[in-house]
């Protein structure tokens, strides 16, 4: 009964990195969004935005929509990352 018990334990671990594995190559392309808090506002005339996403302590340097260019330091707005690049990502909401 301990050898099925294990058996089975195994092929779900196998199955649940399979599915994980095709899961993330299926949505690598999908657009993406994160909460993010504003660093530094858009400068007048600049092309970026500070921000940190929740959770991570790291300070981005974004571009940003013109809908959010007056957002204020500690506001809250919406990160969207494009093609599963940051180099694709923008400031992309107010929250």
């Amino acid at each position: 009964m301990k050898n099925n018990l294990k058996d089975s334990r195994d092929i779900r671990t196998a199955i649940e990195n399979i599915a994980r594995e095709i899961c993330r190559e299926e949505t690598r392309d999908c657009l993406r969004l994160y909460k993010a808090t504003v660093t530094m506002t858009a400068a007048v005339g600049g092309s970026e935005m500070g921000v940190k996403l929740v959770g991570d302590a790291t300070e981005l340097f974004l571009p940003y929509k013109s809908t959010v260019s007056d957002a204020a330091v500690g506001s809250a707005v919406w990160v969207a990352k494009i093609y599963g690049s940051w180099r694709n990502a923008i400031v992309w909401d107010k929250i």
